[in-house]
């Protein structure tokens, strides 16, 4: 699923830039990141495999079984499609600025909520254990590092204020390690029908 929220996110900041042209920095790391996820997905769906042929799940979440394919050209068709629809009607909303401001605003949203469903698994487990607290410091450093250069930059009003919101959320993971510290998940049990 990161690799589905980062390519809806960078997609759509690609497109934003036509409507309302931001830094050429910024663009290029979105044209990068797009190309690394295609990468990191075709390297997935070619590795998750056990030793019967069975693919591997590393997730369950809200919309697992939609991102589950088993073939790369499924994700690459389902990419096309998202790109040339909203390629389009980005085109033909060029012009409608509430359309291109909420465009900005829903990817750099998105990618704001990353670590949303990490903050309500500890949450619900009560434990941050596994969690590497040099991970989570570098994800917070960097958050604060990218928020900062878009102040500086004055990039479009949407990167700053997501830009905070991404980096409270990085502030309340911290929280939780230092809450967390030194407990074990909290087992849940399902009962099954």
């Amino acid at each position: 699923m990161l690799c589905f929220s980062l390519l809806t996110a960078n997609i759509l900041r690609i497109l934003f830039w036509f409507g309302h042209p931001f830094e050429f920095p910024l663009l290029a790391q979105s044209i990068l990141m797009v190309a690394a996820m295609l990468f990191l997905m075709h390297a997935c769906v070619e590795g998750c495999y056990d030793n019967t042929g069975r693919v591997v799940r590393i997730y369950d979440g809200v919309l697992d079984e939609f991102w589950k394919w088993t073939d790369y050209a499924d994700y690459l068709l389902y990419i096309a499609l998202f790109t040339v629809f909203f390629g389009v009607l980005t085109y033909l909303m060029l012009n409608v600025a509430i359309y291109v401001e909420t465009l900005g605003f829903a990817s750099v949203f998105i990618e704001a909520m990353q670590a949303i469903p990490q903050w309500r698994r500890n949450r619900r487990l009560q434990s941050t254990q596994g969690m590497s607290v040099i991970m989570i410091a570098c994800m917070c450093s960097g958050d604060l590092f990218k928020t900062g250069y878009f102040i500086a930059r004055e990039a479009p009003a949407q990167f700053a204020i997501c830009g905070i919101l991404q980096v409270t959320v990085d502030f309340a993971i911290m929280f939780q390690v230092w809450m967390y510290s030194g407990t074990q998940p909290t087992v849940t049990s399902k009962v099954v029908p």
